[in-house]
């Protein structure tokens, strides 16, 4: 009951300076100052902040390998997040254009966000290196010492 109160008081006082009205004419502009919402869209810092890699030792040629290949990956994350923001059209991605939430369907089987807090919770990309493609019959094809 005494809520009901709180509320009715805040209604008549938004009413002093018509915000009711303004609200229901600019509600696009109005609706993030009253209620919270989520950017479900994923971007390069998600990614890189979810993932795991498992490097090898520090200092061998193997773990530089690997640093490389996870700042290659960064870099090339965040043009491609570059490049979604310069295009014609924001909300209009062509079919076919590459994009980091296809990057992350690709990589994990989704390409938004976990939305249940206990898939947030414990949401993690795990990395591994794998050096000996060659040896240990790859299933890819393009499989090639770098």
């Amino acid at each position: 009951m005494r809520l009901i109160l709180m509320l009715d008081q805040l209604r008549k006082g938004l009413q002093l300076y018509e915000l009711p009205k303004i609200m229901k004419t600019h509600q696009d502009l109005c609706q993030p100052l009253f209620v919270t919402g989520e950017d479900n869209k994923v971007d390069a810092v998600f990614i890189l902040e979810n993932s795991r890699p498992v490097f090898s030792e520090i200092g061998s040629a193997k773990h530089r390998m690997e640093t490389n290949i996870m700042n290659f990956f960064q870099d090339y994350l965040q043009e491609i997040e570059d490049s979604e923001q310069d295009g014609p059209s924001n909300n209009n991605i062509a079919p076919g254009s590459l994009t980091v939430g296809r990057i992350m369907q690709w990589l994990i089987g989704q390409g938004h966000k976990p939305l249940l807090p206990s898939e947030k919770k414990d949401f993690v990309i795990n990395v591994k290196f794998h050096h000996d493609c060659d040896t240990a019959h790859c299933l890819f094809s393009y499989c090639q010492r770098l």
